[in-house]
């Protein structure tokens, strides 16, 4: 996993935010595959994909989102709004002057293919949606409306941590709880999201009270790359993408046809 990083790039956006990104050209009459990944992740996530699909000639263009691993992270949270991640990935494809791209997110990387396809659909020749499906622009659906809505369609919130992972002081508790917040949100209970996370409140209680439960030994490897590259950087960037999800902004931003 660590000899891709040797062929990762840096390309300063049209906004000034500086990129970085796996590159590998496709060969002839292949694609390009752009990958975006989510919460709380790193280009590097997609290191099995990288290389199956650069085995067999697919182009490549993998960035770490911003607020993450070697790309700027700004602090207000307006700057990750999912039309401006959308011009910000398709400067990179510019700049790398790659064709017949076929845009695949993740959790957050979802709704930054869902802008991509709203705003920028003769860039791509297809899309993909992992964990998170595609998502139409919000142009009235608040934050509290939606957990009423999901609670009465599927008897429970699935969405209640994101008022913690919103709140101004989360990344602050999350460095100093770091062993609990992985245990959560990788853990290999099936059952943890259900009670830990889910109902609001829950995922601060587990962290704050250094609540442990076994995480999914797959994601061992992984992990220590993580606990380099968040020592390092902290989550106030990655957090941004929440804080986004629940303001009056991410709405205004949806009438203009983006997410």
């Amino acid at each position: 996993m660590e000899s891709l990083l040797s062929s990762f790039k840096h390309f300063k956006v049209s906004r000034g935010y500086k990129y970085h990104y796996f590159f590998s050209p496709a060969t002839s009459g292949k694609p390009t595959l752009l990958m975006m990944h989510g919460f709380p992740s790193l280009a590097i996530d997609w290191h099995h994909q990288i290389t199956f699909f650069k085995a067999k000639g697919y182009g490549l263009v993998v960035p770490d989102m911003l607020g993450y691993g070697g790309t700027d992270k700004p602090e207000e949270y307006t700057e990750y709004l999912h039309s401006l991640l959308a011009q910000d990935v398709v400067d990179v494809l510019d700049y790398e002057a790659v064709t017949d791209v076929i845009a695949l997110g993740h959790d957050w990387g979802s709704r930054t293919a869902s802008a991509l396809a709203h705003l920028h659909p003769d860039r791509f020749i297809g899309f993909g949606f992992f964990a998170v499906g595609y998502s139409a622009p919000n142009t009235s659906t608040t934050y509290d409306q939606l957990q009423a809505q999901l609670t009465q369609f599927l008897g429970y919130n699935t969405f209640g941590y994101w008022e913690f992972f919103a709140s101004p002081d989360a990344a602050e508790v999350i460095l100093k709880h770091t062993e609990s917040f992985w245990d959560v949100l990788y853990t290999k209970d099936a059952r943890t999201p259900r009670y830990n996370m889910c109902p609001p409140g829950a995922i601060r209680v587990f962290i704050e009270s250094d609540s442990r439960t076994p995480h999914d030994p797959a994601t061992d490897q992984l992990h220590r790359i993580y606990e380099k590259e968040f020592a390092k950087a902290g989550f106030e960037g990655p957090l941004n993408y929440y804080k986004v999800a629940v303001s009056a902004e991410e709405l205004e931003d949806g009438k203009s046809g983006y997410l």
